[in-house]
């Protein structure tokens, strides 16, 4: 590699001159860089349930994954006058462009009895306090669906919007959000917002602040720790412009090829910066190192580069490899962050070996005599000295310490959690969490429950007893607190007998005869506007509801059991679907990914080792130590009780990645002198200790970072970082240099 670096230095004018043209092109195509509205590229689209689950909705498009909730909160009561004003509400949402259907308690009629699709006569009658409490009453004695139409204290109405499709995913969505927020905060009464379109709406915000806020403090803080190395402006300027340019060059590669950021995107802008200016850090520290022992500082950038230059190589290719495991998970959102996280790392190394050097040499030589960088020091000489005698002189004590607590939390691990929560992307505390929580307290479930029950063959007869059948089914469900109103063809049928007997009560039930069945069938599949069955081909017959959010697991009991109940019961298959089971298997399935990504990176920096290294001893050396604070991480989520999302198994991948840089650097210095020094340990502690420290002083701010971000699992990404990144440093220090003494002994 010397000579590609010789080759580097000698046409720096060439690539300084071609990188300033392309950044100036990449700072255009940022400028057209937009947030990714589709929050279905967190989904395992490549697998049967999301397929399945798409089918569905297109066959039966009743739209839950499109409301927006909307509740009107008296102080006092529902009485007329409040129940005029929420009417005006609803009505004038309604008429918002993008609203596709609106349900409230106002809207609903008494239907014709000679016509399935409704009548005139509106229920809730307006002209007296006494006609409409009797009205409201009226609601009260009916199904579960009738109910849902105001909380259960009865001092609030709701009203249900469903919004166009093709405004799901696009920033039109918003757009309407934010226009029904300003009807109801006009209209002076308390109201809470909620359903799957206001939570991604209010994602593509907290995106866009994240991005701008890592962005701002990542520049600050880099700024901050540079100076407080080197004291100097220039020496700020260079590993800054250098990991700047990096970063512009990545998301303008983002815009070029389409692609938009999103929540885990975002991740890339402090991940970069730290990775990127560790590179920047080793060379300007072995650069000092050169000159203050008297080579000129042409001799000096060339022998810097020889030493640190293969070794940083390294780390870029071992970290890439990392995020390019996680190109091959079935999430496009988790795919695409591993794309562009392995395209970052090696731009920003490109970009390091060209622009330090370039920058360093332009720089008069008297000025490096003048400057005084903390890494050169003569407190950093005790300081490693002491950890070279700690892990020489102690290693029985450091091996039985760090065996006790890798031992106690591989016995932690089994208990960790793995049932997510629908709100699990935000912090309990926040507005979202909140509303979602006030909605399942107070008016009803929010969390899609979807299943399909689909005839073994075409030749299955629909009769009563099999109508009734799926009546019992849903009666169970209906019973069961868990579970709100059913949408269903048993409400269908119920209904349309209901108005064939011109509206008595009383016939709110199945037909009691095969004729009337086919026929009120037939009726229905013609004139209803969303007939919740399909008895083309194999008979299928569409259950909607939502049930309470007891977390993931639970849920997939509950399905279970009930598949296991229908299934027994009908020559039927149950399969399950709904927006609510697609997030429940999407993150399984992703945290699945992300493991065998996990594993399938360690094996391939193993046969890296193996190769760069000779030995397999130091496969063990150089996996051991960056294996170790994974295992502690992975004990902390189970002793705090955290769930294991898939952003949480993210961090194992990333920061394998990232800690396994300082383990390339040691080993490769150590290699490079252990012929020739007898205490070669300890002078590679000396020599690269500095910079290993205050890179990982800096991974851990940078990490930190994403600590304050909205996003529960961003935020837990940036905690779990931190202590991770503690534990590698005491590994690389201490377990390193004694498995270097015990298996490589000079």
């Amino acid at each position: 590699m010397q000579q590609f670096f010789k080759f580097i230095i000698s046409k720096r004018k060439f690539f300084m001159w071609a990188i300033s043209f392309l950044s100036i092109f990449m700072v255009f195509e940022i400028s057209q860089l937009k947030i990714s509205y589709d929050f279905d590229s967190y989904f395992a689209k490549n697998e049967s349930f999301y397929q399945d689950f798409e089918k569905y909705q297109s066959k039966f498009p009743l739209g839950q994954n499109h409301q927006i909730v909307v509740t009107l909160e008296s102080q006092v009561g529902i009485d007329s006058s409040f129940g005029s004003k929420a009417n005006a509400v609803f009505a004038e949402i309604e008429q918002l462009k993008g609203i596709k259907k609106a349900n409230y308690f106002s809207k609903i009629s008494e239907f014709n009895p000679s016509n399935l699709n409704g009548g005139e006569k509106k229920l809730v009658d307006f002209k007296s306090e006494s006609s409409f409490q009797e009205s409201m009453q009226y609601f009260k004695s009916r199904s579960k669906i009738y109910q849902s139409f105001f909380s259960k204290d009865q001092k609030s109405v709701v009203g249900y919007f469903t919004i166009e499709k093709e405004l799901f995913n696009l920033p039109g969505r918003d757009t309407l959000i934010h226009s029904i927020r300003q009807i109801v905060t006009s209209s002076k009464v308390k109201f809470h917002l909620f359903g799957i379109p206001v939570m991604r709406s209010i994602y593509s915000e907290k995106i866009w602040n994240d991005f701008l806020v890592f962005s701002i403090v990542s520049i600050a803080l880099l700024v901050l720790v540079l100076y407080y190395l080197f004291r100097h402006f220039l020496l700020i300027l260079i590993p800054c412009l250098t990991v700047v340019m990096g970063i512009l060059w990545n998301f303008g590669l983002m815009s070029l090829f389409g692609f938009s950021i999103n929540m885990i995107s975002n991740l890339l802008v402090p991940i970069l910066f730290v990775v990127g200016i560790s590179d920047s850090i080793h060379l300007i520290s072995v650069f000092y190192e050169k000159i203050q022992h008297g080579l000129k500082k042409e001799d000096a950038i060339i022998e810097s580069l020889k030493e640190v230059g293969k070794a940083t190589f390294l780390t870029a290719l071992v970290s890439s490899t990392g995020f390019l495991s996680l190109s091959f998970t079935s999430a496009e959102a988790i795919k695409f962050f591993g794309l562009f996280g392995f395209t970052g790392i090696i731009i920003t190394y490109f970009l390091s070996i060209v622009i330090v050097p370039s920058l360093l040499l332009v720089l008069d030589e008297n000025f490096f005599y003048k400057q005084t960088s903390v890494l050169n020091q003569g407190i950093w000489t005790k300081v490693f000295s002491g950890i070279y005698s700690l892990a020489h002189e102690q290693k029985k004590k450091v091996l039985l310490i760090f065996s006790f607590f890798v031992l106690i939390s591989i016995l932690l691990i089994p208990q960790i959690k793995t049932s997510l929560f629908f709100t699990n992307d935000v912090k309990s505390k926040d507005a979202l969490a909140q509303e979602f929580s006030y909605f399942e307290k107070n008016i009803g479930y929010l969390k899609p429950f979807e299943f399909v029950i689909r005839t073994k063959a075409e030749s299955q007869p629909i009769n009563l007893a099999f109508v009734k059948g799926i009546e019992k089914i849903e009666k169970e469900l209906s019973n069961d607190s868990n579970f709100g109103a059913i949408y269903s063809m048993i409400f269908q049928l119920k209904y349309a007998n209901y108005l064939l007997h011109q509206g008595k009560m009383e016939y709110f039930t199945i037909p009691n005869s095969e004729d009337k069945l086919r026929y009120l069938l037939k009726e229905i599949s013609n004139r209803a506007d969303e007939p919740l069955f399909n008895l083309n081909g194999k008979k299928e017959f569409y259950f909607a509801s939502k049930i309470r959010d007891e977390g993931s697991e639970v849920m997939e009991k509950k399905e279970i059991q009930l598949k296991h109940k229908i299934e027994s019961s009908l020559p039927v298959q149950v399969k399950f679907t709904g927006f609510g089971h697609v997030l429940d298997q999407s993150n399984k399935s992703s945290r699945t990914d992300i493991f065998w990504g996990l594993l399938g990176d360690l094996i391939v920096v193993s046969l890296m080792m193996a190769f760069l290294f000779k030995k397999s001893k130091f496969i063990l050396i150089s996996l051991l130590p960056n294996l170790i604070p994974l295992c502690l991480l992975l004990g902390i989520i189970a002793l705090l009780g955290i769930p294991f999302s898939p952003a949480n198994a993210l961090i194992l991948v990333v920061i394998f990645g990232i800690s396994i840089d300082d383990t390339i650097h040691f080993l490769t210095h150590y290699l490079l002198i252990r012929k020739e020094d007898s205490q070669a340990i300890r002078s590679t502690l000396l020599t690269c200790g500095k910079a290993m420290l205050f890179v990982s002083f800096l991974l851990m701010a940078g990490l930190g970072i994403t600590y304050f971000s909205d996003f529960e699992a961003i935020s837990n990404l940036g905690l779990f970082g931190m202590i991770t990144i503690i534990f590698a440093t005491l590994t690389e220090f201490l377990i390193t240099p004694i498995l270097l003494d015990l298996f490589d002994p000079i």
